[in-house]
């Protein structure tokens, strides 16, 4: 969903700047589990992990992803300082997911 939004973003699709969806700490330990980024503790009480995309100023039409947890900067084996949006979304879809299309196929396409 982060990065179909992030896609929407860079298409012209979506005109929003900013998109927030909440969770329990169960859900951020998977979250940051996923990134590669949980350190063993329950995170704190409203914590946050920000997606910053950014428009790239020496690239034209390229894109950068930032992934902050508590204000600080991510840096796991999966997630680097500020990584183009194209590495990013291939490290994360490729993790969990055989193609993009399977996202569909399994998230958006139940019959329950």
């Amino acid at each position: 969903m982060i990065v179909s939004k992030m896609e929407d973003w860079i298409s012209g699709s979506m005109k929003n700047h900013f998109v927030l969806y909440s969770g329990h700490d169960t859900t951020m330990t998977a979250l940051l589990s996923a990134l590669e980024a949980f350190d063993g503790h329950r995170p704190p009480y409203a914590a946050r992990v920000v997606f910053e995309l950014w428009k790239a100023k020496k690239e034209r039409n390229s894109h950068l992803v930032r992934v902050l947890y508590n204000g600080r900067v991510i840096q796991s084996s999966l997630i680097n300082k500020s990584m183009s949006f194209a590495l990013f979304k291939k490290r994360i879809l490729s993790g969990y997911l055989r193609d993009p299309a399977s996202y569909e196929s399994a998230c958006l396409k139940g019959s329950w």
